[in-house]
């Protein structure tokens, strides 16, 4: 009771101390007093886990609670360092600690599509245009590793899994009521900048975007996770009456801020894999298919009468119809974005021109771009798709380990669901690579994980995924020993009757 009081204490001082630091930055008061903050929050980390029985496991489950503000930049600003690098070098460390202490207990390298994708990273840091910047990209690399490392041993243990969602429910929660209070009460809670497009019409639509800086973020974190839940939900993977009601609160609230982040590759994609789901992948009874095709049909029927820009007028609300209709426009800029920075991969094709370091080559090779940044503009991090960032920055190398860490991490989960016989295996692996398929669409269009939140997102789903499949491997194991035990038994006392 004494050290579940004291947890409450400090999870309300971290909240204190977060709201506290945002609220300074938003002021002219420098830094001294979001130094001070900072090193009260940090300073109360350290001594915490100094006195916690397991602090690689505190830590894990600290950053799943704290997962919607993970991605708070922390003082100075100019470094972006964020919550979670401070709470993802702890574990790091922790876990080297933990290994060096307690021997083959820990396996740091359990699986090859983690840490080789890192080793192929590495040359482009090292011949990095911007060693810095490169070496602080190595360095959450490093903290994403250790996250999945000190989660896949913890969430075995007895109904971690159902923590695990009830608590990463809970995030998709909050970070969705966050978007639907920006756009009640009119500003971001965060106190970023809003953003805002112009359309064709003149029509200012404004996109929500919470707790984030950037809408197309907030809607790719809501996308995957509405996804993920939905298809669990739909599979009937779901067990537990708390984590039911808070994974249906979750799945009704996201689905409405889904559309208020007027993303467009995030809300097509997300209902486009949720209806596909209950389609191919429920357990509904044959009526209810019966009913659902039909409304389905009738819809299709409805947007071939009344052309597909007056039905998504009829469906969706007007920003968001505004928004799809733009999107062919929005495309063309896309493409010549993508076109007239081509050739920052063809100077540097091999190793690239180093890790996070897209910003900088900009203004460093580009007039254009440098007399920008002098005049106090902000130089875009990314060339406007996850993809094409990648492999201007790694090159051809890291891109290699690109591809691996999809085909084997991805195609791990697309094994499980050919050849798995377990049910809860199954679902938890259609739902992992459901939001994974999300995840790269919406990655075609922006890098999305240079926000934490984003970053950790997928691998936290693999990592469900490779737990689901190890807890079902060792019960099968077991259950196997019991039988061979049992078979042996049986033998001996035959011998001994005959």
């Amino acid at each position: 009771m004494k050290s579940f009081l004291l947890l409450i204490v400090y999870f309300a001082c971290i909240a204190l101390g977060i709201s506290g630091i945002v609220w300074v930055a938003s002021l002219t008061t420098f830094s001294l007093t979001k130094a001070i903050l900072l090193s009260v929050l940090v300073i109360g980390f350290i001594f915490y886990i100094s006195l916690h029985q397991n602090p690689l496991k505190f830590s894990f489950y600290l950053v799943l609670i704290i997962l919607p503000i993970l991605g708070a930049v922390v003082p100075p600003a100019r470094l972006q360092f964020t919550v979670f690098d401070l709470i993802g070098f702890m574990i790091f460390i922790i876990l080297i600690f933990s290994v060096a202490k307690k021997g083959k207990q820990i396996d740091l390298f359990p699986f090859k599509f983690l840490w080789i994708p890192i080793l192929f990273v590495v040359p482009s840091v090292a011949l990095s245009t911007e060693h810095v910047s490169s070496s602080i990209q190595l360095l959450r690399l490093f903290e994403i590793y250790a996250l999945f490392i000190a989660g896949y041993y913890f969430l075995q243990q007895p109904n971690a899994m159902s923590k695990f969602h009830v608590i990463l429910a809970s995030g998709l929660l909050v970070v969705s009521l966050f978007v639907i209070l920006q756009k009640v009460l009119g500003f971001n809670l965060m106190l970023y900048q809003e953003r805002g497009e112009v359309s064709a019409g003149g029509v200012l639509i404004r996109q929500g975007s919470g707790l984030f800086q950037d809408p197309q973020k907030a809607g790719q974190f809501i996308a995957v996770l509405f996804a993920y839940f939905s298809i669990l939900h739909v599979r009937k993977a779901l067990i537990g009456k708390w984590l039911k009601r808070i994974v249906y609160a979750a799945l009704i609230i996201s689905a409405f801020a889904l559309l208020l982040t007027v993303s467009r590759l995030a809300i097509a994609s997300g209902f486009a894999v949720v209806v596909a789901a209950f389609f191919f992948l429920s357990k509904i009874n044959l009526f209810s298919r019966f009913l659902l095709g039909s409304v389905s049909i009738m819809l299709l029927i409805l947007m071939i009468v009344m052309g597909s820009k007056n039905f998504i007028r009829m469906i969706v609300p007007s920003e968001v119809a505004i928004r799809f209709e733009l999107a062919e426009s929005s495309g063309q800029g896309r493409y010549e974005i993508w076109k007239n920075t081509f050739h920052v991969f063809t100077d540097n094709p091999v190793v690239g021109i180093g890790l996070g370091s897209y910003r900088g080559y900009l203004i460093r090779s580009d007039p254009v771009w440098k007399r920008y940044s002098d005049m106090g503009g902000v130089v875009p991090i990314q060339p406007e798709s996850g993809y094409l960032k990648v492999l201007y920055e790694v090159g051809i190398i890291g891109a290699f380990g690109f591809l691996y860490f999809l085909f084997i991490g991805v195609g791990g989960v697309v094994r499980e669901i050919m050849r798995s016989k377990s049910k809860e295996v199954v679902s938890v692996s259609w739902a992992v690579l459901g939001g994974l398929t999300i995840y790269m669409a919406t990655f075609t269009t922006l890098f999305t994980p240079s926000d934490p939140r984003n970053a950790v997102l997928p691998i936290l789903l693999i990592l469900a995924a490779r737990v689901i499949t190890k807890i079902d491997s060792n019960a099968s194991s077991k259950t196997k020993q019991l039988k061979l035990n049992d078979e042996g038994n049986a033998s001996v006392g035959l011998r001994l009757s005959v």
